[in-house]
């Protein structure tokens, strides 16, 4: 906080690209460390804190040009953290997946936030046939494994690896367990929630 405190007022003030960007990682990096180890602030503080992370977060994409690449991370990140202190928007996030996906097509945190909509609100709402409750987890698995390959080919910094599969896996059984699926389909996708 002392930093974001000292540098608002300096660079708020500038004009030039490079300081508007230098503002940015600095209010994108405050929201990385807030949402780090949010479990790790004091349970009297830990509301406001994550709710200050969110608001970093939407500082930076006030500052990161509408064109750049990194803006994808930011909208992204900025939605994690709306996940930790809001009722999840699915329409907002799926919006912000799609923006974050023309930014970055290879992006894991973008394809990754695309899976999550597709599972937990596409897939579920009301009036879909069983098939077409199928398409949209199938759609969400391919998602979830662009994210998969790519965060691997990024080193994965966030050590987000874990989770991906996981919503990967949880994707497959839940195709597995819809009826629309043949035996052979099934045993096909438990074999591919294996790796």
């Amino acid at each position: 906080r002392p930093a974001l405190q000292t540098a608002q007022p300096l660079l708020a003030a500038a004009e030039k690209k490079e300081h508007k960007s230098l503002l940015a990682d600095l209010h994108y990096e405050f929201g990385n460390v807030v949402f780090r180890a949010p479990d790790g602030f004091p349970a009297a503080e830990r509301t406001q804190t994550l709710k200050e992370g969110v608001a970093a977060y939407q500082q930076a994409l006030k500052f990161v040009d509408q064109k750049d690449p990194l803006r994808a991370e930011y909208l992204v990140r900025r939605d994690f953290g709306l996940m930790w202190v809001e009722k999840p928007d699915y329409k907002q996030f799926a919006a912000d997946a799609a923006e974050a996906l023309k930014l970055d097509k290879d992006s894991p945190c973008a394809n990754y936030l695309k899976g999550y909509v597709l599972l937990k609100y596409d897939s579920r709402q009301r009036g879909l046939s069983a098939e077409q409750q199928q398409a949209k987890v199938k759609e969400a698995i391919t998602a979830f494994g662009v994210a998969i390959e790519n965060v691997q080919k990024r080193l994965d910094p966030y050590h987000e690896l874990p989770a991906y599969c996981e919503d990967r896996i949880n994707a497959l059984v839940l195709l597995v367990n819809l009826h629309v699926a043949s035996t052979p389909e099934k045993v096909k996708y438990l074999k591919e929630a294996e790796k």
